[in-house]
């Protein structure tokens, strides 16, 4: 790991990314995500974020590729059920809802509390 790069966001980073979603300012979320990627480039909770700004913009394939990465990149349930979910929300907006039942039953296994998997 090279010296500069941090191993994860701070609180502030953080919410700033959570403004972002909740202003539903996809566009800055995407340029904020790309920016802290270069800073964490293997953590999952940016590259879900990060995902979830693509998905926003309904740039859903684009989005599967980033979640797909962040699943890679974690091995805690809470973290997995999340990204999971909102890979399941992108093969509904692509319209294949097969895959979409195949991701959303695995947030379901990840996490049983995850209420907005079981829609």
């Amino acid at each position: 790991m090279k010296p500069h790069i941090k191993k994860k966001p701070t609180k502030f980073e953080v919410d700033k990314l959570v403004e972002l979603h909740t202003r539903q300012d996809f566009i800055s979320l995407e340029k904020y995500c790309r920016s802290l990627l270069e800073e964490y480039p293997n953590h999952h909770e940016v590259q879900n974020w990060f995902g979830v700004a693509l998905a926003g913009q309904e740039l859903y394939e684009e989005s599967l590729n980033v979640f797909f990465k962040a699943l890679a990149d974690t091995d805690k349930n809470l973290a997995k059920a999340k990204t999971l979910n909102n890979a399941g929300v992108s093969f509904i907006k692509l319209d294949d809802p097969s895959s979409a039942i195949i991701y959303l039953n695995k947030a379901i296994q990840e996490d049983p509390n995850n209420v907005s998997a079981h829609f």
